[in-house]
């Protein structure tokens, strides 16, 4: 969470997105009270995708926040929500960067926030070795679309640190897919032993 954010919380303070009355973004009883998403397996993948939630109403609006209405507290909110999906084992956490564009304009990236969230919440490590190579933007995109935009877009910086990891892939929401499997490729070539993904909510 930056500074700014919480100086304007403290100045303004957030009112719960969900019943109005707390004194947060988003408070405990509504988080909880969130509808469940299923693990997934992405088409013609191996990679499993744990979602805590489906991406509309109480889960839009607060990723909205995140993104696009410089809330960062919203990501300690969701890495709290997160922090009971993770799959047994040791992983290493990685980001899924945004575009370039996106964020220069933010001043942060969102998925960054929500890794080092959690991180710090389950006593592990985030690393941010991805890069990606162009700057699409993918808002409104098909499956199509989207795997065209991302064919060989990332890469990774420092293979050595992925290499024979177990790496679990960050990012707010999950819609195709194709982001996350256009990831999962470049981690795989850089010798990571299994890879997962752990988003918030899942389209």
């Amino acid at each position: 969470m930056g500074l700014i954010d919480e100086v304007v919380g403290l100045l303004v303070p957030h009112e719960c997105l969900g019943c109005g009355r707390q004194p947060n973004l988003i408070c405990y009883d509504c988080l909880k009270l969130l509808p469940a998403a299923q693990p997934l397996h992405l088409p013609g993948t191996t990679l499993a995708v744990y979602s805590r939630t489906t991406y509309d109403g109480l889960a839009k609006d607060l990723v909205w926040r995140l993104k696009f209405g410089a809330a960062q507290t919203a990501a300690k909110a969701i890495a709290s929500e997160l922090l009971n999906l993770l799959p047994a084992g040791d992983w290493l956490l990685v980001p899924v960067p945004t575009t370039t564009g996106r964020r220069r304009q933010r001043g942060y990236d969102q998925a960054e926030l929500i890794s080092r969230q959690l991180a710090r919440l389950g006593h592990m490590i985030s690393v941010n070795v991805l890069a990606r190579q162009g700057n699409q933007h993918q808002v409104g995109a098909n499956r199509e679309q989207r795997l065209a935009q991302l064919t060989d877009v990332f890469r990774v910086t420092r293979p050595k640190l992925i290499s024979g990891q177990r790496v679990l892939l960050i990012d707010d929401v999950v819609t195709t897919g194709a982001t996350l499997k256009a990831a999962a490729l470049a981690l795989k070539a850089a010798g990571a032993a299994e890879i997962a993904a752990l988003t918030f909510a899942r389209a």
